[in-house]
């Protein structure tokens, strides 16, 4: 699928929960070989499912800015006007971030009316989740 969009390298991974502790994994994966081109974990409680994501983000983007940067083509246009970021929640916990990722699953599938609920969901649960809020004003528009 990959080489079918034009991709160079795939971010594959997972997280499962461990006797208290939150793993995630991911690797980065040339898409023409398959060569696993370097892989990284975060632990952490399962309660604070953000910090672990950052942290497994913050080690993903050193690989790939650095490592990948040198061999990625160029932009082929200017880049837009980047709108402000929502803010991440102080704290996420694993249970809001799997509804959160059931919710962008119905959106994937066209289920609108689904995604709408399951996003009021969360933002009822975690109010100061920002990108919820923003993805639940998406839809309702």
């Amino acid at each position: 699928m990959g080489k079918l969009l034009g991709a160079h390298y795939l971010v594959l991974g997972g997280y499962f929960d461990v006797v208290g502790a939150l793993r995630a994994d991911a690797r980065v994966v040339e898409v023409e070989t398959g060569r696993v081109v370097q892989s990284v974990g975060a632990t952490g409680k399962p309660d604070d499912f953000l910090s672990v994501e950052q942290s497994l983000a913050t080690s993903l983007t050193g690989i790939l800015g650095t490592k990948l940067a040198a061999a990625a083509p160029p932009p082929a246009r200017p880049a837009a006007p980047k709108k402000p970021r929502p803010r991440p929640p102080a704290k996420l916990m694993m249970r809001t971030a799997i509804l959160y990722s059931t919710a962008l699953g119905h959106v994937d599938a066209g289920e609108k009316e689904k995604a709408k609920e399951t996003l009021a969901a969360v933002v009822k649960e975690q109010p100061d989740f920002q990108l919820a809020a923003v993805d639940l004003d998406k839809l309702m528009q």
